[in-house]
């Protein structure tokens, strides 16, 4: 990222505030330097190019519905050639009309002023049809250079209109578009009814601004995701003769969030089993208190019933014995959870549950080294959204 203009410190302060160009704090400046501007859109750009001091003829051009400015160059060379060659056919053009004047001026002035005429308004038209065809050049070019892919529909649908840009992101030649309706080839299979839709609601002017995210079919088969920007399309006499969309292939950033997810699982489970590394000894204190007291109680009930103790002495001890099993079972499944879960689940739970299980897995850890933990809960019916293990 470069600045047309030196960025003051209150702008970089801004920028390292919002992060909008992640964390760049330095924008140096074009080397380029522009001659004052004149009331045409055009203007000189100075610079250098390979270490070759280069002078470029530039044109702005506004994409509002994008938010940015296109700066096209092209060699000034070029234009002072052809800025000579067309003085040399206007002098060319101009001695032969002063021959052709002299001569008939020798004849008949009527026919002279005609013939004038006549030759006046032929080198009009020349000059009309060339900037017309170098107006139409460099539009053309200019599209072509485009990476994003454009598409011009009629109102009904049919596409009348495709860059470069968009047959190579679909695989279709332009000859195998243009004039074709919905639904288009590149649609994707699995997506008909979606992108029916939202065709429909292009075509209607009722496109989301800040564009649609919408996955095509490649030619040779592969899926392409991309994003859609839909626009009016308006001729020059204020006309609307359709729409015209800005399709942009966002597959790379796609793949690449997915495997951003994918490291962050993987990290995540790494954490969790160094944690459980570190807390091996508290859980292996934990799961003895139970596994003691339940053998205790079940050598109680052995005694009772060799003694043929009362039934209800028999089954506190037996119930106690349950009760163990389940807290040493809880232990065990609280521990695999939190090794290797799925994916999160999330339900909704108190805060005051999961800190509360959070402290249990600490309680004989701190017994041991002596501290006491005090919770202070003042709600304890505050509900969160989450994942409890990931949470705990």
């Amino acid at each position: 990222f470069h600045g047309i203009r030196p960025v003051s410190a209150a702008e970089l302060r801004w920028v390292a505030a919002h992060r909008q160009y992640g964390n760049r704090d330095r924008f140096p400046v074009l080397p380029w330097t522009i001659e004052s501007r004149s009331a045409t859109p055009a203007f000189v750009l100075h610079t250098s190019v390979q270490g070759r001091r280069t002078n470029l003829l530039a044109l702005d051009t506004p994409l509002p519905e994008l938010g940015w400015t296109l700066t096209v160059t092209t060699d000034m060379k070029e234009v002072v050639q052809a800025r000579q060659l067309a003085l040399m056919l206007a002098a060319l053009a101009g001695a032969l009309l002063l021959l052709g004047v002299l001569y008939w001026r020798l004849r008949e002035k009527r026919f002279i002023e005609q013939r004038t005429a006549r030759i006046e308004l032929e080198r009009r038209v020349e000059e009309r049809t060339r900037d017309l065809e170098e107006a139409h050049a460099f539009r053309k070019a200019m599209e072509d250079s485009l990476l994003v892919g454009m598409r011009a529909r009629a109102p009904d649908g049919t596409i009348i209109y495709v860059n470069p840009a968009l047959c190579a992101m679909v695989g279709y030649s332009a000859d195998e578009l243009l004039g074709r309706r919905p639904p288009y080839p590149y649609w994707h299979p699995d997506d008909l009814e979606k992108q029916a839709r939202e065709s429909a609601d292009a075509l209607q002017g009722r496109a989301a601004p800040h564009g649609f995210e919408s996955r095509i079919r490649h030619k040779d088969g592969h899926d392409v995701i991309t994003m859609v920007y839909a626009a009016p399309l308006v001729d020059a006499q204020g006309v609307h003769r359709g729409w015209m969309s800005s399709v942009v292939d966002i597959t790379a950033q796609k793949q690449a969030e997915a495997r951003q997810r994918d490291q962050e699982v993987r990290l995540q489970r790494s954490a969790r089993l160094a944690s459980v590394g570190e807390m091996a000894s508290t859980l292996a204190h934990e799961l003895n208190q139970p596994l003691m007291a339940l053998s205790n109680f079940a050598v109680a009930a052995r005694a009772l019933a060799a003694q043929s103790a009362p039934r209800d002495m028999l089954a506190g001890a037996l119930d106690e014995s349950v009760e163990q099993s389940k807290r040493a079972s809880e232990i065990v499944k609280r521990v695999r959870a939190f090794i290797n879960p799925q994916r999160a689940q999330y339900e909704s739970l108190t805060i005051a549950s999961v800190v509360t299980h959070a402290a249990a897995l600490l309680t004989p850890e701190l017994r041991r080294d002596g501290l006491a933990l005090r919770l202070t809960l003042d709600d304890d019916d505050v509900r969160v959204r989450g994942d409890r293990v990931l949470l705990e």
